[in-house]
């Protein structure tokens, strides 16, 4: 059975389990698992992948308060990570749906608080109000620059009601062929740890590891992970090594809206920037650029019809593409097209793939995908 558009995404809910279940070898049963689910978990559907993981996942990683409240919502009970640094307005939501806020200032941990007392957090729960703080070991993004850490954590334990249970950090270039500043950021990151506990305070959590350090550096594991789209079953960069037994979660397909022959010397698309060469069966494909297949992807990208690659011809359009059907005898419209994930003959395009045609990162392909894209789920069984 089609969905109801002739594009949509096949999610794969058992291989993206199957993946969890493979990082949870790698790291060992002793380190918690942070699965990631922000961004609509990479394009996959944030409730669905939840829910396949909701009896396997320690925590849950968002990025804003309103995914953390979503999935509170939608019944999950785990520990929330809300990695985005609220803002003082969106403290009501972190505690009325106990999220568990990333802080990066003693400011926001006074705003925390008050709303605290003034909601009766303490009165009704008779204990503090759980935040991980971030320390910036050299991301340069979010967090507390990590020679200042140590003051400012001990500062935001004291606030009345809040209690530091986490501290993390991050790493620019875990996908790096060289891993000597991974190295030297949780050089860093430990030495804040270490001048932390010297304060007086223990958080229950350290944690650092992305996808990639997953991969690569075993001892940035501490005392949980946090992977992302390893998950989802694709690797960040050639440089991180296929070690971790994951498998590819998405595929995208279409179904050919029509077929026609053209003469040589047609040219394709706006810009006529392809010129046929000799006479071409061609199809045109329902989706462009509105779907996310962006138009980098010109002349570069190959579908699979048949379980044979066909190469993508001209500019995309907003909401259409066209493939070459040259060599494959006669195809009819409604023919199922895969442009992404494994074909229905087992043959299959790699995110990895993607991302180098359109001159990205994997992230971004799946992420890209638009909301107009049905997802349809594989259930687990």
């Amino acid at each position: 059975m089609y969905p109801n558009r002739p594009i949509w995404a096949e999610v794969d809910l058992r291989a993206i389990r199957d993946n969890f279940f493979a990082l949870r070898e790698r790291v060992g049963r002793a380190v918690k698992i942070m699965a990631v689910v922000k961004s609509d978990a990479y394009g996959h559907g944030k409730l669905e992948v939840a829910q396949a993981l909701n009896p396997y996942a320690d925590w849950f990683g968002v990025s804003f308060v309103d995914e953390g409240v979503e999935l509170r919502q939608a019944g999950f009970d785990q520990p929330i990570l809300s990695l985005v640094t609220p803002l003082p307005d969106e403290l009501d939501a972190v505690i009325r749906y106990r999220l568990t806020p990333v802080l990066s200032d003693a400011a926001l941990a006074g705003h925390l608080s008050e709303r605290l007392k003034r909601m009766g957090w303490l009165g009704a729960y008779r204990r503090d109000f759980d935040v991980h703080v971030k320390v910036d070991t050299g991301m340069g993004r979010l967090g507390v620059w990590y020679s200042e850490a140590p003051e400012i954590v001990a500062e935001i334990e004291a606030a009345e009601g809040v209690h530091v249970s986490g501290l993390l950090t991050h790493f620019p270039l875990a996908d790096g062929e060289d891993k000597t500043y991974v190295r030297e950021q949780l050089r860093r990151f430990d030495q804040v740890c270490r001048k932390v506990e010297e304060k007086g305070i223990s958080p229950e959590f350290y944690h650092a590891a992305n996808s990639a350090a997953i991969a690569d550096v075993p001892e940035s594991y501490l005392d949980m992970v946090r992977p992302g789209l390893a998950l989802y079953g694709s690797y960040s960069s050639p440089h991180v090594t296929r070690n971790l037994g994951i498998r590819t979660a998405i595929a995208l397909r279409a179904r050919i809206a029509t077929v026609k022959t053209l003469p040589a010397g047609t040219t394709i698309s706006y810009g006529r920037r392809h010129r046929l060469e000799r006479d071409t069966p061609i199809g045109v494909l329902p989706l462009g650029y509105a779907d996310g297949w962006r138009r980098s992807l010109c002349d570069r990208a190959e579908v699979l019809v048949r379980g044979q690659r066909r190469p993508i011809i001209g500019a995309i359009c907003m909401d259409m593409c066209m493939v070459s059907l040259e060599g494959l005898g006669e195809v009819a419209p409604g023919e199922v097209v895969t442009l992404l994930g494994r074909d229905y003959s087992g043959e299959k395009i790699e995110v990895e793939e993607v991302a180098g045609w359109m001159d990205t990162i994997p992230y971004e392909v799946t992420c890209g995908l638009s909301e107009r894209v049905p997802r349809h789920y594989l259930r687990l069984e």
